[in-house]
């Protein structure tokens, strides 16, 4: 009952603070929240079904189509874009769980599923109606089919459920190129795990050869309709980042890499120093954490380190995949220029932050526990 309870108690936290007063809280409705519904009730009016919208610097379409399906069951209007997204947050909180289950240990999946539910970052995007809130929960079914199915085998002892873990997972690979422009970035980290699979445990890439193959096709024909569009339309692809990029001379002024550094050194401070500063996305500059969970936070970033030296297979690549995927999925971040830190576009991030103090408070509480395990034997 109490391994139900624990990781249920969180959910239920994660839903009251998504869903409290969400019609008035944040107020108002803001120009990028309604643009994107204005195109949510033009596909639910059936005017057009497109794999990317260009209108308003262009729009990801899987949040969309979601939010116009939501306006045919409670209505249209800005009630039911945040409530896409508080549903969206909520399954993001149970998928990290689930996630840090499968990767780390049950505590671990806890303790981050529960640092994700009050994080006011993921909170904020949670209660507002952007689509990036979206990015996470579809990578994260990536993440934790690839390794599930990577865990069960393959070659001789390979399974039709086994099969189908990498199948799904190529579906949500296909998926999260539909989300936010920030995700495109994220098959790189999928290639990583592929190569660093390959190189700590060589054996068990060998075995999943088929299903790895399997994996990227099916992500490749869910990709098809939307890189259809974008090799016919390339200034869609490239024309936001253009216009944001630490290299374009209307922000580097003719130097790009001290532009970039000045970037890097922003991105450093959000984490404990000072935050995001657009009232959408976060509250008067306050940074990621506070001091003691960015102590927490830092530490579990030396541990993880740490772990992954010491580790084997599979355990080993799962705490190198948590520092590749802080790395990666902040360049979106790091290589644009508009104010800085934009949490918007580091949400990608999320909840790869979250595991690192999960795992610092899981080694604390798994030290005590050994220590007073063996303070009992000896009064025994």
């Amino acid at each position: 009952m109490r391994k139900i309870s624990a990781p249920l108690a969180v959910l239920l936290l994660a839903a009251f603070l998504r869903l409290y007063r969400l019609a008035s809280v944040p107020f108002g409705w803001h120009p990028d929240e309604a643009t994107k519904a204005l195109l949510a009730r033009d596909v639910l009016a059936g005017k057009y079904f497109p794999a990317f919208f260009s209108a308003f610097t262009g729009r990801e379409a899987l949040f969309v189509y979601l939010e116009a399906f939501l306006f045919a069951l409670v209505g249209e209007g800005m009630f039911a874009g945040r409530l896409l997204s508080a549903f969206v947050g909520i399954l993001t909180v149970a998928l990290t769980y689930s996630t840090g289950r499968e990767w780390f240990n049950r505590r671990t999946g806890l303790l981050a599923a529960a640092f994700l539910a009050v994080s006011m970052w993921h909170l904020i995007a949670s209660r507002n109606g952007y689509r990036a809130v979206i990015q996470p929960l579809i990578q994260l079914p990536v993440l934790f089919l690839m390794f599930r199915g990577l865990r069960l085998g393959g070659g001789r002892s390979a399974t039709t459920s086994t099969t189908l873990y990498f199948i799904i997972a190529g579906v949500f690979l296909g998926l999260t190129q539909y989300t936010y422009t920030a995700v495109r970035l994220f098959p790189f980290l999928i290639m990583a795990i592929v190569i660093m699979v390959w190189l700590f445990d060589r054996q068990r890439v060998t075995d999943n050869l088929g299903n790895l193959a399997l994996m990227a096709l099916v992500a490749s024909l869910v990709f098809l309709p939307l890189g259809y569009y974008f090799w016919q339309n390339p200034q869609d692809f490239f024309g936001r980042a253009a216009q944001i990029s630490v290299f374009s001379p209307e922000w580097a002024g003719g130097n790009a890499g001290a532009r970039l550094w000045q970037s890097v050194k922003e991105t450093t401070r959000m984490w404990t120093v000072w935050g995001d500063i657009n009232y959408r996305f976060n509250i008067s500059g306050q940074p990621v954490f506070g001091l003691l969970s960015g102590l927490l936070f830092f530490a579990g970033i030396v541990l993880t380190v740490g772990l992954a030296v010491r580790r084997r297979g599979l355990t080993r690549v799962a705490y190198l995949t948590l520092l590749v995927w802080l790395g990666v999925m902040l360049l979106p971040m790091v290589l644009s220029a508009e104010s800085l830190p934009y949490y918007q576009r580091a949400i990608g991030v999320l909840p790869a932050v979250y595991f690192f103090p999960a795992i610092a408070l899981d080694a604390a509480l798994s030290w005590f526990e050994h220590r007073e395990y063996k303070g009992s034997k000896l009064v025994s």
